[in-house]
């Protein structure tokens, strides 16, 4: 549970444009192993899908702006406990 409420602070800091996307990656890359370990499945698929939106900015699929959007998704699945499944969230 620790770790999914670092992540939660994170997304928000992203979302209120308080860090890049380029700090978001940076976090996820230090935390990936503890977080595949952690045990928390709902975490993990956070995770996945940060990692995988980071990887579309990356190639230059997707925009920061889009992925504070996903962010914001992401923060209201941690809310009601659903978190969306990895690639189902909305496109450009």
């Amino acid at each position: 549970m620790h770790l999914r409420a670092q992540i939660e602070r994170l997304l928000t800091r992203f979302i209120a444009n308080e860090i890049p996307v380029t700090d978001l990656r940076d976090w996820f890359a230090v935390y990936a192993q503890a977080i595949a370990q952690d045990g928390d499945s709902e975490a993990r698929l956070i995770a996945d899908t940060i990692e995988l939106l980071v990887s579309e900015y990356d190639y230059g699929h997707r925009t920061e702006e889009e992925i504070r959007r996903e962010a914001v998704a992401l923060l209201g699945a941690i809310d009601t406990h659903n978190p969306p499944s990895i690639g189902i969230l909305s496109s450009r």
